[in-house]
Parts: structure tokens; sequence; C-alpha cells
């Protein structure tokens, strides 16, 4: 059974039988957005497109199990951050590095991440970066944790604070102004990712 307001499955009719069945992680949907459960910044298109799947994930957790393509990007994000940072450049290191931490990957595809990572590495677009310092951090804009409040609607008896943390893939100098660059590793086509994920980047 798809869902009416997003097409997905998993939190809907027969299929999300197994999770109701479980007990209640966070049985106070109040709590969501908050300093304990914070909105993470990848949630945002979720919340925009299908708010009840989001709060599914907050009542009961989030059972979706992690799968080789996600683990693969997490992969190739590792060896892309590296190149900029660590490995200063150098490719071989930067792989080395990313295979190091194959163990927050497990089911990586490490030599389609590999592959991946050449791919970036040889786009003009990425070479030569600037990257800005940034402040009480890294000095250099690469996997940038952010985190940040908004205001309470008028309408929000809680009164509190919604709380957003995420991460920041790189933060680019490019002509004297800084921009954000969000990472894709999907074969979709980019523009359906960038109108997917504007949320979230923005």
């Amino acid at each position: 059974r798809l869902c009416r307001t997003c097409g997905g499955t998993g939190h809907v009719g027969e299929t999300a039988r197994p999770m109701l069945t479980q007990a209640v992680k966070n049985p106070d949907l109040s709590t969501f957005g908050t300093e304990e459960y914070p909105l993470h910044a990848s949630q945002l298109p979720k919340l925009v497109t299908c708010p009840w799947r989001v709060a599914m994930r907050h009542l009961f957790g989030d059972t979706d199990e992690p799968g080789p393509a996600a683990d693969t990007g997490s992969a190739t994000h590792a060896a892309i951050a590296a190149w900029h940072t660590i490995a200063k450049g150098d490719p071989a290191a930067a792989v080395r590095a990313m295979a190091d931490r194959f163990g927050e990957f497990p089911l990586a595809e490490l030599d389609e991440a590999a592959a991946l990572f050449l791919l970036y590495i040889r786009d003009p677009r990425n070479k030569d970066v600037e990257f800005p310092v940034v402040p009480g951090g890294k000095d250099v804009g690469v996997e940038v944790p952010i985190k940040f409040s908004l205001p309470a609607a008028p309408e929000d008896e809680t009164e509190a604070p919604i709380v957003v943390m995420g991460r920041v893939d790189q933060v680019r100098r490019v002509q004297g102004k800084l921009r954000v660059y969000d990472i894709k590793t999907s074969k979709r086509p980019g523009l359906d990712l960038l109108h997917e994920h504007q949320y979230q980047i923005a």
C-alpha cells in the first residue's frame, strides 16, 4: 500500500504493522525538534512532503536498515573529505583514509566508492577549490556541523524553539561569496536531486 501523500511505503497500511507492534520509543511528539530530539536537515524534504512519515520515525525510531548504496555514498564522502583535508590532494592517501574508516560503512562497495571519488577529483569544478576558515572548528569548510534554532509558531503551545542540526558537505568561497555544496552520489538526474533536496540545502 502506498501513502497517498508521498507515495512511500513502510509507514501506512499493512507495511506499517511491524513498526506499530514495537514499543513506542518517543511517546511525546512535542519533543520533536527539541534539544533532546533535534530536527535533522536531511529530514526536511520528508517533513514537507509527508509529515506523518517523519512523525512515525520519531515515535517508533528509524527502522530503516542502511544498505550498500547508502554506505557506498558515505564511503565516497569520506574519500572526498580526506582528499581536501588530511590527504592534501593525494588521491591514493584519500582512498586509504576511506578504507581505514570501513567500519563506519560496512556495506559499502569500496571499489565503486573509489571510482566515484575519482570522477569527483577529475571534475574541473573541484580543482583549486578555496575553502573559508570555519570559526571554532576545522580550518576548511569540509564536513561542517551546523546547529541553529527557529522560534516557535504562534499557535505552538509549547513555545519551545525548533532545534535544527546537520552537517554541510562543503562550504566554498566562490568569487568572494560563500556557497554551500551538497555532494550526491545518486545515479538519478542532477536536476531531480536538486529539486528534491532544495529544502535541505536551504
